[in-house]
């Protein structure tokens, strides 16, 4: 990094904002992927106007940026790979303002999810998007990976609830569409550029999110299965009734025995598998989707149902399921994990394929998801052995090519990153990859933003 530019850093945030001590530059160097790659420097902006300046800056000399926010990507998103300048946006985290009668909230990046959601409901209100992280991860690095979870079935995903942005693009300026429909149409063309972009395009700065009204009533169970047929037979049966529950996930025994071990929150350790159903909204229709369910359930092999008649029993499933990730870890040292996504019809073909493929190639799997939405965690769990791994790799390989043959896609809701590059170009080829490529090189002829993730 030249003198230079870092003298001009410090002139346009003041000393305290710019860091290059090697234990700031450490912790910007990862997300929750193995993959790490150090900065030479990180900025912690306060304002849209101070973003605009340093990417500027930036773009004037051709440096690396890399947007950066909870660090909590699956897929190596947030890492600086080609070093450069690490944007924290730790520092833009307050909630603006919220407009109850347009069920709107607008936002600065780096507030966390469940703390938007706790402002909002004092007014009723409230953000389905409810990734596993979703305690610490911001809504800015949401939208940058648009991401899911496991309301997303009734609900939708993150890019559902984004009104509108305001964001700095590659070259520097800055544009703010408003809300939705308020502006011209086409700052608004925008918003769907931007979300999902993994910071490719621009770094965002505030956000205008769409709000719904709080449901009244919850009600939730855990239905256990014998074998994978029967619960796939079940989740069809749902759909077939015409019932779209709020939450339909599904865990697999290998889970089931590493969160029962790290909690003991009384999950049944000889099913096979499990799905975890709920309903919401008012109480009425709710009981009444929520009965249907049920005997769908005892008409389809379910061989254990708990219902979870209190808040306690409701709050410990819902920590059981959202503990997955730490739990598998004691199943082995190493993890290799995937998300997949396949027509809900294709998920029983999807996950008896990748038994197959394990014992194949001698490796472990873990799968646990969201099964309403055919979006499957995959994990390979290995020993810490070269060999091992190696087997892991070419296993994933095999997994994303039966993802593709049953018309699945490659990221469900983690995004593309580093990890996921090569399987992007299987997935998208022709017109649509050169298309997509297009796009970014009009945003960033420079290459500044975000390099090196996405693409090849």
């Amino acid at each position: 990094m030249k003198p230079e530019v870092l003298a001009e850093l410090r002139r346009i945030l003041g000393p305290d904002l710019v860091h290059t001590a090697p234990e700031v530059l450490v912790c910007h160097s990862y997300d929750s992927q193995d993959y790490s790659a150090m900065p030479e420097v990180v900025v912690e902006p306060t304002s849209a106007q101070q973003v605009s300046e340093i990417v500027k800056l930036a773009n004037h000399y051709k440096i690396p940026i890399t947007p950066f926010a909870a660090s909590t990507g699956r897929t190596g998103g947030s890492v600086p790979i080609f070093g450069g300048i690490v944007l924290s946006t730790r520092r833009m985290n307050r909630i603006l303002k919220v407009e109850v009668g347009n069920r709107l909230a607008i936002i600065q990046p780096h507030v966390i999810n469940d703390h938007l959601n706790q402002e909002v409901a004092k007014y009723g209100l409230y953000f389905p998007p409810d990734p596993s992280s979703k305690g610490v991860s911001t809504v800015g690095g949401n939208i940058a990976e648009c991401a899911g979870g496991p309301h997303c079935l009734k609900y939708g995903v993150t890019r559902d609830y984004v009104q509108g942005l305001e964001v700095v693009l590659p070259n520097g300026e800055i544009v703010d569409t408003g809300p939705f429909g308020t502006r011209d149409y086409a700052s608004s063309a925008l918003i769907g550029l931007v979300t999902g972009c993994e910071g490719t395009l621009a770094v965002i700065t505030k956000a205008y999110i769409k709000l719904i009204p709080l449901p009244k009533v919850y009600r939730t169970m855990l239905v256990g299965f014998d074998d994978l047929t029967a619960m796939a037979r079940t989740l069809t049966g749902v759909f077939y009734s015409g019932i779209l529950p709020a939450v339909m996930e599904f865990i697999d025994n290998a889970a089931i025995r590493c969160v029962e071990a790290y909690l003991h929150a009384g999950l049944p350790v000889e099913a096979e598998s499990l799905l975890l159903i709920e309903t919401d909204g008012d109480s009425i229709s709710t009981e009444i989707e929520f009965n249907r369910i049920l005997d769908i359930c005892k008409n389809n092999g379910a061989t254990s149902i708990q219902i979870a008649e209190t808040k306690e029993r409701r709050d410990q499933l819902w920590l059981a399921r959202r503990s997955l990730n730490a739990a598998i870890m004691r199943y082995k040292p190493v993890k290799i994990a995937e998300d997949i996504a396949v027509p809900r019809g294709a998920l029983l073909e999807m996950l008896e394929g990748t038994k197959k493929i394990a014992e194949q190639y001698r490796v472990h799997v873990v799968n646990y998801g969201h099964a309403g939405d055919g979006n499957i965690h995959v994990n390979i769990m290995l020993e810490n052995d070269p060999e091992e791994i190696k087997r892991g790799e070419e296993a994933i390989d095999e997994i994303f090519r039966l993802t593709l043959r049953l018309n699945g896609t490659c990221s469900g809701e983690h995004g593309i990153g580093i990890t996921k590059r090569k399987y992007c170009s299987w997935e998208f080829q022709g017109a649509s990859y050169t298309i997509q490529l297009a796009i970014r090189d009009t945003f960033d002829p420079n290459h500044i933003m975000n390099p090196g993730k996405i693409f090849e």
